[in-house]
């Protein structure tokens, strides 16, 4: 089960190195897992959930890695989704790779973190 060690992923570098802040946004999930049989064979299915209350602010991925790249293409960027047991967790964007000309973003994937309150 991976910790949270990562730096800050709220502050970004720009082009002059001074950090820009980002606004406050927290994205909370609960994963169930289910299997059931039916007359055809066996089905196991992952369920990820956006909790409203704990969540703050924009979610990238359920706002917009979605709509931008579909569900399975979005889904398979979670690097722990299969590795992790049923709980809550914090959905944050990990792995960020940047453009060598600009700086910008231009890849990146989603870890589930444990959420404690």
């Amino acid at each position: 089960m991976p910790t949270r060690s990562l730096p800050d992923h709220r502050t970004l570098p720009t082009l002059d190195s001074s950090p820009a802040v980002l606004p406050e946004t927290r994205t909370i999930v609960r994963l169930r897992t289910t299997a059931f049989r039916t007359a055809r064979g066996i089905q196991w299915r992952k369920t990820l959930d956006k909790l409203k209350k704990p969540s703050i602010g924009f979610s990238p991925f359920f706002d917009d890695e979605i709509g931008a790249v579909g569900d399975l293409d979005a889904v398979l960027r979670i690097t722990n989704l299969t590795s992790v047991p049923d709980g809550i967790y914090e959905l944050a964007v990990t792995n960020i790779s940047r453009d060598w000309e600009t700086g910008y973003a231009d890849d990146w994937d989603y870890t589930l973190y444990p959420f404690t309150p």
